[in-house]
């Protein structure tokens, strides 16, 4: 039983300042697995949003804990597919 290969192309990962909007880093997954790194400041809120072309756009609150040492969040995040709708022809 082999589970089907996960496409991790195509994929960014953008890292918003909640309190101000802006936009603070943009990441790229590993292809072969979809492992990344962020550099979080603790204590500071964070918006993270996942986009892939064809899908929808997945966003999840980052508030990482205020404390010295670092910390890890393993997650799978599954994109939906958007889904096409057929235009009426006139």
């Amino acid at each position: 039983d082999s589970k089907p290969k996960l496409d991790y192309t195509g994929i960014t990962i953008k890292l918003i300042d909640k309190a101000t909007g802006t936009e603070i880093g943009v990441y790229t997954p590993k292809v072969r697995n979809g492992k990344y790194i962020l550099i979080l400041r603790p204590g500071e809120k964070y918006i993270m949003k996942i986009e892939k072309k064809g899908c929808q756009i997945f966003t999840k609150d980052l508030n990482p804990p205020i404390k010295k040492e670092s910390y890890e969040i393993d997650q799978v995040v599954k994109l939906k597919k958007i889904k096409k709708t057929k235009q009426k022809t006139k």
